[in-house]
């Protein structure tokens, strides 16, 4: 609740935007490369397991971003074809 300085005693409700926290960051099917170096090129990272730690936030942007950034990382090594690249196969 907020008091409105240009009219005492008047009070309102204000909504805040949901904030998501990333509580932690796994990878499912990654074999052919390190997780740590892939996890390095991301901008999403894992919050502080410390209560007084550093909290980190989920933006989709961020995601959006994240996903092409672990494409471009495959395609910088080309022997290991991603889904949706030209050089994957569908079976």
């Amino acid at each position: 609740m907020v008091s409105r300085p240009d009219r005492p005693g008047e009070r309102r409700f204000v909504r805040k935007k949901a904030a998501f926290s990333v509580h932690s960051l796994r990878f499912n099917g990654v074999t052919a490369v390190d997780e740590e170096l892939l996890r390095s090129v991301l901008a999403t990272r894992q919050s502080s397991k410390l209560p007084w730690g550093r909290k980190r936030t989920f933006t989709r942007a961020r995601f959006d971003a994240d996903l092409k950034r672990i494409q471009a990382f495959y395609a910088d090594r080309a022997d290991i074809p991603t889904r949706g690249s030209p050089d994957s196969t569908s079976s």
